[in-house]
């Protein structure tokens, strides 16, 4: 967006509160220095502006989520629609003993594929099984172990981020 203009509105800011603050001696929280400076600058009209383009950015961004979903779900349909007519083209050339047939745009064939491996996981012993062993994270005992003081290897916390919240009226 207006990175530049944001920039140079809080530069303006900052300067034009602290000469009004030495000129007449206001407090940081004076109403007549936050009046005066939000009659004096954009500062806060360009926020709003943004906070807005951000509201719209996420709508955006969640209408797409929704779409990816619904996109999502129609590819699966189509795959199982494709699925369904190589299927039937499959039975058809079967039934009639073809091994190929050539048109002008496509040629088909078929042929036999390898046999699939089919495991049942409860009647499978446990000799043709190999074990899976993930180790994760504990976050929760991380975060209260620093809380109290410990020092863990591998483990630091960052800065904190300010958080920002916007309200719609």
């Amino acid at each position: 967006m207006d990175d530049h203009r944001i920039s140079r509105d809080v530069f303006i800011w900052q300067t034009l509160r602290e000469r009004l603050k030495a000129q007449f001696e206001l407090e940081e929280d004076d109403p007549a220095l936050i009046d005066t400076l939000d009659g004096q600058t954009e500062l806060n009209e360009r926020l709003v502006k943004v906070a807005h383009a951000a509201k719209e950015a996420e709508a955006f961004a969640e209408a797409i989520k929704g779409m990816i979903g619904d996109m999502q779900a129609r590819k699966q349909r189509l795959e199982r629609r494709a699925e369904y007519y190589r299927g039937q083209i499959a039975w058809a050339m079967q039934e009639t003993g073809q091994k190929s047939i050539v048109s002008a745009g496509l040629s088909l064939g078929q042929r036999m594929g390898n046999a699939k491996v089919i495991i049942d996981d409860k009647l499978l012993p446990d000799e043709w099984k190999k074990s899976k062993v993930t180790l994760v994270p504990d976050k929760e005992l991380i975060e209260t172990d620093l809380d109290s003081g410990k020092d863990i290897p591998g483990v630091s916390l960052s800065n904190p981020m300010p958080i920002l919240t916007i309200r719609s009226k």
